[in-house]
């Protein structure tokens, strides 16, 4: 794992608190603030994760409903569109009348 040197703004009483922190586990500031950001990333790729699972799972009742539905869905309608955009382009290519 390469290092990078960064420089991050903090309150005094963070720091203070920090330092405490740091002391109690035997361990230096920088390591303790590169676990904690580690570990807030990390949560917030799993939230991320979460809201993402959350939207597919409502997507695919909003899909389920839809084709529970009866008639046309969404996606036949496009293709009938589709086709009768075609077929008015060849009769007005060819000339043709429907």
């Amino acid at each position: 794992m390469t290092l990078i040197r960064t420089q991050v703004l903090l309150e005094s009483d963070t720091v203070d608190k920090l330092k405490i922190l740091a002391a109690r586990q035997g361990r230096s500031v920088s390591e303790l603030v590169r676990e904690l950001v580690k570990v807030g990333l990390e949560r917030e790729q799993m939230e991320e994760l979460q809201r993402i699972s959350a939207l597919l799972k409502e997507f695919q009742q909003i899909r389920t409903e839809v084709a529970a539905q009866p008639g046309e869905i969404p996606s036949d309608i496009l293709e009938k569109t589709r086709n009768e955009r075609q077929r008015e382009l060849g009769d007005a290519l060819w000339g043709q009348s429907s």
